[in-house]
């Protein structure tokens, strides 16, 4: 049989589309990551290296099996259980990471989100790492829902102008309170759960180069509570870019990041704040982070490398939408009334998903179908972005 070159066209735009959905669906990561702390510290290096090898176990091809760390850690056993009884699938990595400083003698990494069984499409679990002085991993755990913010800023969430109002009178009484050192305030504003990271510059030269550098040290409620004590007289906070999120399913909870520049006589720094409020009775701080880079929002408006297990569209139906993407929430901007819909949200998978049906559908008329094709000739090879 003669194929004639409509019908090539089809056959080439078919296969093309097919294999960029796949690469789509797969999710693969390839993203390199920058973990931030201070340059002195010997274990920043090598914990690089066991992130990324932990990274390389999770995203492969063949799918999990149990995967070892270059050196002895105590706690690989405990990863592999993790990662076989919460069927970790995907590991996403943010750009920049904080090296936390959670004790004398050991490290924490959090922000690492993990695709788990109990998670639905466009969700995920904070995956939190803990290694010793030496760079080994002591521990691995999942976080707390609560504490995962980035379920709200990957969707972009923006708060209505009267819940920003609400949120915005807690925040800005509690900046007062760090101001003032009132540690009664600071006190009943924090939950006793509450997960406080707190930056500051370590140094501004090493081997002989310009900094400035930083730290980063997880902190409980009553130690936090003495270091402002401590270290916060005479300081004026200042706060700019303030945005409000919704967090996508915790009812009352609230996710804000701004710009903050605080100015002591012993102190100055210019950073980024990221607080969760849990409105739900009395209000409280569930966490308040500090960190010198921009976080990162919108990853759902501008990526679907993340989204993972999404069923190949049905051949012959263009319009098929699978259920857990017909109630995915949608992002709201600040003044707007109604959201941008699910549409706008994934356009780029449902492009890529209704071009391959389509395409397949007509292609199989034609070979069925018998007798040249009408089609008009494609004016030049389709092109993706």
């Amino acid at each position: 049989m003669n194929l004639n070159k409509p019908l090539l066209w089809i056959v080439g735009f078919v296969l093309l589309s097919f294999l960029v959905s796949i690469n789509v669906v797969k999710g693969q990561d390839t993203t390199d990551f920058e973990l931030v702390g201070d340059p002195q510290n010997s274990a920043l290096s090598p914990i690089v290296q066991h992130i990324k090898e932990i990274k390389k176990g999770i995203n492969t091809d063949a799918g999990w099996r149990d995967f070892s760390l270059s050196g002895e850690h105590p706690a690989i056993g405990r990863l592999n259980a993790l990662v076989d009884k919460q069927k970790i699938s995907t590991l996403r990595i943010p750009t920049k990471l904080q090296l936390l400083n959670k004790g004398a003698d050991s490290f924490e990494v959090r922000n690492l989100y993990a695709k788990t069984a109990q998670t639905d499409t466009l969700e995920h679990k904070e995956l939190v790492l803990t290694f010793n002085n030496d760079a080994q991993l002591v521990d691995a755990k999942l976080g707390q829902d609560v504490h995962n913010y980035q379920l709200a800023l990957d969707r972009n969430i923006v708060a209505s102008s009267a819940e920003q109002r609400v949120v915005e009178k807690h925040l800005r009484r509690f900046q007062n309170a760090l101001a003032e050192q009132d540690t009664t305030l600071i006190r009943d504003y924090l939950a006793s759960n509450a997960l406080i990271v707190k930056g500051n510059i370590a140094r501004y030269y090493f081997n002989d180069s310009l900094g400035p550098y930083y730290q980063y040290v997880k902190r409980s409620p009553e130690s936090y509570n003495r270091t402002i004590v401590n270290n916060s007289g005479n300081a004026t906070l200042k706060i700019n870019s303030l945005t409000v999120y919704r967090h996508p399913f915790l009812q009352q909870v609230y996710i804000a990041t701004f710009q903050q520049r605080w100015n002591s006589p012993q102190y100055s720094d210019l950073g980024n704040v990221v607080m969760v409020f849990n409105l739900q009775g009395e209000p409280m701080i569930q966490l308040r982070s500090w960190q010198q880079f921009p976080f990162e929002t919108g990853f759902l408006d501008s990526s679907n490398e993340f989204i993972t297990n999404i069923p190949i569209p049905l051949l012959g139906s263009p319009a098929y939408i699978p259920s857990a993407l017909q109630t995915a929430p949608v992002s709201k901007k600040q003044g707007e009334t109604k959201g941008k819909g699910f549409l706008a949200t994934h356009k780029k998978l449902l492009l890529i998903s209704a071009g391959t049906t389509a395409a397949i559908s007509i292609g199989a008329a034609l070979l069925t179908g018998g007798g040249e094709s009408k089609l008009p000739n494609p004016p030049g090879r389709p092109s993706f972005r």
